[in-house]
């Protein structure tokens, strides 16, 4: 029953904020575009030789976009 509840105020949380969620998440979103433009020089020793990373991240955010459009119709 505790976790019940913690989910209904979670949720209402959530809900109350949901105009603002988005917001945080681009500005959070433009400050890593900005320092990873920023520092593209250096060498990244996690993402060297990995040509396709846009693609790769392209499709889970497509895949996740799929997902939503199937569950809402």
């Amino acid at each position: 029953m505790a976790l019940q509840k913690t989910f209904e105020t979670q949720g209402i949380c959530l809900f109350r904020y949901r105009s603002y969620i988005p917001i945080i998440l681009l500005v959070a979103g433009l400050l890593v575009f900005i320092v990873t433009a920023r520092f593209s020089a250096l060498p990244c020793i996690f993402l060297r030789g990995w040509k396709y990373y846009e693609w790769i991240c392209l499709a889970l955010s497509l895949s996740g976009l799929a997902v939503r459009v199937y569950t809402v119709a």
